[in-house]
């Protein structure tokens, strides 16, 4: 769904749609850019009205599944780029099947509601134009499907953003600072507070390494025959008697990971919620929610949202209170024990 769609068919509703940008970086870090309509782009440094025509019509994948163009003015992608560090041209679109890797919504839904989905979104940084800030202003967004709008000021995306354990990070997006060795990146700092996705796995380099390694081992193995099997008699000895050692220590690790593996479990939301939605369609319809869901797979999608944000919000305000409540016992043994 483009601007251009949401603004007719929410004629005569009091608010302003927003546009949403989904980019990525050379770090493979990910962006979403929620913006005014009027906020302008150029994402190849080509003006306003040359990027507008090559989005509607030599992309219009991409005017579909990234609904930001609006009366042909885009942002200054570009020095946005810069500002975040990235070096001029460092941003792109992200690929396609980011959108359900990270975002889990389909093409035509992105929204910064999005990231209630804190998992799949920990390496997405949420970069919100400042203009959503100005007094009486209300907008529009998606709740992560395009069938519907939900209106909400600055006030109220904060809390959603709060609520899920971010901070809101505002910028004037159409701003050009001077940026030098005097000036560094002004955005680079928020940047830098999202981990890259880890890469894939990738032996090559290790592989041959290791290959060359083992061949010249065993190239001056006869040479070093005697002295191998004099480590290898003693090693033999120092093993025998810390093993007991040893495997006490794999226990202890075995037994501190197999906790770790069991936390991580029971807090991810996502999981959570698809296991109690499972449970309450059996104990009341006597089937799967998928199976019980049929073909309306939209409202078993808002609902599994509405669970995860209310899971999400428990979860964190249990850790808020398990860390005043730590807190205030560090602070109640050092009054006893130092008063």
């Amino acid at each position: 769904m483009t601007c251009d769609a949401q603004v007719e068919a929410l004629k005569g509703v009091d608010g302003l749609v927003t546009k949403n940008l989904f980019l990525r970086d050379k770090k493979r870090r990910q962006y979403l850019i929620t913006a005014l309509p009027e906020t302008k782009v150029d994402l190849k440094g080509k003006c306003s009205c040359c990027a507008a025509f090559m989005v509607y019509v030599e992309q219009p994948h991409k005017a579909l599944l990234y609904p930001f163009a609006y009366k042909k003015q885009l942002f200054p992608a570009a020095v946005l780029s810069a500002r975040l560090g990235c070096g001029k041209g460092g941003l792109a679109w992200a690929p396609e099947e980011l959108l359900a890797e990270s975002l889990q919504v389909e093409p035509g839904c992105v929204t910064p509601l999005a990231l209630a989905n804190q998992d799949s979104c920990k390496h997405v940084l949420l970069l919100l134009d400042q203009k959503l800030q100005a007094p009486g202003c209300k907008f529009f967004v998606h709740p992560i499907v395009n069938t519907a709008s939900v209106l909400l000021d600055a006030a109220g995306l904060d809390a959603f953003i709060k609520g899920i354990g971010r901070t809101p990070i505002y910028a004037d997006l159409e701003a050009d600072p001077k940026i030098d060795k005097d000036n560094p990146p002004d955005l680079k700092q928020f940047a830098d507070t999202i981990e890259p996705p880890p890469k894939d796995a990738n032996n090559g380099d290790g592989s041959s390494s290791q290959v060359s390694s083992a061949s010249s081992s065993q190239v001056n193995l006869p040479a070093a025959a005697a002295k191998a099997t004099a480590a290898a008699a003693a090693a033999a000895a120092a093993g025998k008697q810390k093993k007991g050692a040893a495997k006490a220590a794999a226990g202890a690790a075995s037994a501190k990971q197999s906790n770790a593996e069991h936390h991580i479990k029971l807090t991810n939301v996502v999981q959570r919620t698809d296991d109690i939605v499972d449970m309450v369609a059996q104990a009341l319809l006597g089937k799967p929610a998928a199976e019980a869901a049929g073909s309306d797979g939209y409202a078993l999608r808002r609902l599994k949202a509405d669970v995860q944000m209310q899971l999400t919000a428990f979860k964190n305000a249990a850790y808020t209170a398990g860390y005043v409540a730590g807190k205030d016992e560090v602070v109640a043994y050092a009054t006893r024990r130092y008063a």
